[in-house]
């Protein structure tokens, strides 16, 4: 009644009101958000040759997860199936070409946001670089930049310690998002 007046509740200003109050939600003190600031903090040498591998032309994996939320807001078909049941943006254009293609989510804090793809099919971050890692599954809608990457073991731990960086604590630590 305080945010909307004396109108009655219902459905669509429930969503009104949880719409206003996540978009006042913002994660931008992550520990990389920290290091591209310049504030010094301790980055490890794994971490340093994460930064350096997720921006690198070698993983390209800058090229779709970009800008300050880590995501280009496109829609691309990773090679998860050769076959999808869920035809992704497809439902929207109808366009052959959108079939299996989902849009690009954004990487920040992602350690808390598991499981990952569309789906929910891939448990961890471990698995999740190891799909591209393996360049997905032959699909005739795959982007072209998902491909073999032939990553070390050393490289994939790099790259999910860099992800890892990208958890904002003191966003996930505020008092104003907990339950009252």
């Amino acid at each position: 009644y305080k945010a909307f007046g004396n109108d009655s509740i219902d459905v669509f200003r429930v969503c009104k009101a949880i719409a206003c109050f996540t978009r006042t939600i913002v994660s931008g003190d992550s520990r990389y958000d920290l290091y591209k600031r310049g504030v010094n903090i301790n980055i490890t040498p794994i971490e340093k040759q994460g930064i350096e591998l997720f921006f690198s032309d070698k993983t390209q994996c800058a090229s779709c997860h970009s800008g300050f939320n880590f995501t280009d807001y496109k829609f691309y078909s990773t090679g998860l199936y050769t076959h999808y049941y869920d035809k992704g943006h497809y439902y929207t254009t109808k366009l052959e070409q959108d079939i299996g293609t989902f849009k690009t989510p954004s990487l920040r804090n992602i350690a808390l946001t598991l499981p990952y793809m569309h789906d929910g099919s891939i448990c961890s971050l471990s698995e999740l670089l190891q799909h591209y890692n393996h360049g997905g599954k032959g699909f005739i809608n795959k982007d072209k930049r998902i491909d073999s990457l032939h990553l070390s073991d050393t490289e994939l731990q790099a790259l999910e310690a860099f992800l890892l960086m990208l958890t904002d604590s003191s966003m996930i630590n505020n008092p104003a998002y907990s339950h009252p």
